[in-house]
């Protein structure tokens, strides 16, 4: 008998099914979730995983008709399991609130699983994180959410003003909220209203404005006026993906290099700005170039022989660096630009070996990751003995099993 029928026979003895319950196999461990035959511990362990096949599994309701306060006796870990779980059936959500736990009454309010008459109760719980955690639940109701609005801790009125399913007239209504913390939730949320966001765009809390100026809703006027602001907030404006090109222009001229480094790092860039940013006297502005996917060629270029480090860097981890900088920087006199080299994906096998030839440990254990690197290469280089390189190449995924436990035990040679 396969262990797969095994785990399903009703003849099948106590102590053979909690046997079972410890296999490998998901199905294996299913099967005996829903067997009649499997002790109540062994249906108990299997609660977290398999909430559905114990629920209904008819022993586990004749324990409960025996035995209505089962979950009480059970250990916090397993009721943490089963307040997460992905399945929270209503009896298993009632034990595990009557056990007092804040803890697991928290976690039964986060999870999506949740029934609605639950977070109807735990709404009211004396517990300001369970009700917060009930407001943020997805499962929770635009009644719930309106009647949470007005809770007297500002974290509740803050998960409120975050949930997506928040009614339009909570959220204008806690933008104008006595706490910043929950202003600032309004001002994040992507379904806020542009004359909230317009709002708060002038709010006196810095946090507010911030929020208000990465929100992608915001109104290009508001985004106009914030890019006045303090540095945080030009540097929200700046990172935001609606903030219109001609702003940009100008936040890529800011005095403080925060910001500008923000313009370089946006994803929607234009070739233009990159090319006057490249130019930057400021390295890390520089360095967010070399590294912008939609570096043109010639900035990579110019960017490869930067006096720091940091940019070459950047440019030698570039997807899309030519073949003839990465063959010069492997040379570089600084070994964090020849890592960089040694990671990127574009490099070739010869100067993948190259590198492995020339190269310091560090250097070595990027060409572990690099997905370039061929496994028989490692196998040529598993008689290494530097403890941190085994470690390191242990934890590399898509190697033959064989060639990583020659890795760790090491051999003769060094590298």
């Amino acid at each position: 008998m396969t262990p797969l029928d095994a785990a399903a026979d009703p003849r099948a003895r106590p102590d053979e099914l909690a046997a079972l319950a410890r296999h490998p196999a998901v199905a294996v461990r299913a099967r005996v979730a829903g067997n009649p035959a499997a002790s109540l511990e062994t249906l108990l362990s299997l609660l977290g995983d398999f909430p559905v096949e114990v629920s209904t599994n008819a022993a586990l309701l004749l324990h409960q008709l025996s035995d209505p306060a089962l979950l009480l006796r059970s250990t916090a870990e397993q009721r943490q399991r089963w307040a997460l779980g992905w399945v929270l059936p209503g009896w298993v959500a009632e034990q595990l609130l009557a056990h007092g736990e804040g803890s697991v009454r928290e976690m039964v309010a986060s999870n999506p699983a949740c029934p609605l008459d639950i977070l109807e109760r735990l709404a009211l719980d004396p517990d300001a994180g369970v009700r917060a955690a009930t407001a943020g639940n997805p499962g929770c109701s635009p009644g719930l959410l309106e009647r949470l609005s007005r809770d007297d801790d500002h974290g509740v009125r803050e998960a409120v003003a975050e949930h997506r399913e928040c009614p339009p007239g909570v959220r204008e209504r806690l933008a104008s909220d006595t706490d910043a913390y929950v202003r600032a939730a309004v001002a994040r949320s992507p379904e806020a209203p542009g004359a909230s966001l317009r709002r708060l765009a002038g709010d006196a809390s810095a946090d507010v404005r911030r929020a208000a100026a990465s929100n992608r809703s915001c109104p290009a006027a508001a985004l106009e006026r914030l890019a006045g602001d303090e540095l945080p907030v030009r540097s929200a404006v700046a990172s935001n993906p609606a903030c219109p090109p001609a702003l940009l222009e100008r936040l890529a001229a800011d005095r403080n290099a925060a910001v500008r480094r923000a313009v370089a790092r946006r994803p929607t860039c234009s070739r233009r700005l990159l090319d006057r940013l490249s130019s930057d006297r400021n390295a890390e502005v520089r360095a967010g170039v070399g590294g912008h996917p939609e570096a043109p060629a010639a900035v990579l270029e110019r960017l490869s022989t930067d006096g720091e480090a940091e940019v070459r860097a950047a440019v030698a981890g570039h997807p899309g660096c030519p073949a003839a900088l990465l063959e010069r920087l492997s040379a570089d006199a600084d070994v964090a630009v020849r890592v960089a080299v040694a990671s990127n994906a574009a490099c070739s096998p010869d100067l993948l070996r190259q590198l492995d030839r020339a190269g310091r440990a560090g250097v070595r254990i990027a060409l572990l990751g690099n997905p370039g690197w061929p496994p028989e290469s490692l196998a040529r280089r598993a008689v290494v003995r530097h403890d941190y390189i085994r470690r390191s190449s242990e934890a590399v995924a898509g190697y033959p099993r064989e060639l990583l436990e020659r890795v760790m035990t090491g051999g003769p040679q060094g590298w």
